[in-house]
């Protein structure tokens, strides 16, 4: 049974054709039996940008949706509180406030910014080491064909007849018909 997805509609992207049209699919897919889906019922899966090596999108399933809630309400001042008998008009909220403010932005300095910076050294060290294990595999792709070639001569040389039969040239046709 297919889980159900969210985010980006396509999975999958391919090349830039000569026309300037680029293909998008849904290839890929988060399947599960009745036995998982009873035991996460909540569970989906998200399609998430892709990345700059692979022409897949990455993919995620996420078990319980509560942990991608939306965002709370955020704290917004009503005037009209002004207005309550129990409001006090004097400086200690403002000073309150104000030193709130600067304690944020202080420890966003001092921590959040360091995980942005880490987070964004992590991800150019892994797309390196992805890209050379791709290498790698395509390296290890090349030697297995290298080493077991004549194991599928029959099958090679089927592809070559075929080949040759699809190029061969039977006849010729002048601009009259002829």
């Amino acid at each position: 049974m297919d889980l159900g997805k969210s985010g980006l509609r396509f999975t999958w992207k391919g090349p830039l054709y000569h026309v300037g049209q680029i293909i998008y699919e849904k290839l890929d897919r988060a399947m599960c039996n009745d036995i998982w889906r009873l035991e996460f019922p909540d569970a989906y899966m998200k399609v998430l940008a892709r990345v700059e090596f692979s022409d897949h999108h990455p993919l995620m399933i996420t078990l319980d949706p509560s942990t991608n809630r939306k965002e709370e309400k955020k704290f917004r001042f009503e005037s009209a509180w002004i207005m309550n008998d129990t409001y006090q008009n004097d400086k200690r909220i403002y000073m309150n406030l104000k030193q709130v403010k600067e304690d944020i932005k202080e420890w966003k300095e001092d921590t959040m910014e360091q995980i942005i910076r880490r987070k964004r050294k992590i991800m150019t060290e892994m797309t390196d080491i992805v890209k050379k294990k791709e290498v790698i595999w395509y390296q290890c792709s090349r030697a297995d064909w290298l080493i077991n070639r004549d194991q599928n001569t029959k099958y090679y040389h089927m592809k070559v007849i075929t080949r040759r039969r699809i190029n061969k040239i039977l006849m010729l046709q002048d601009l009259s018909g002829h």
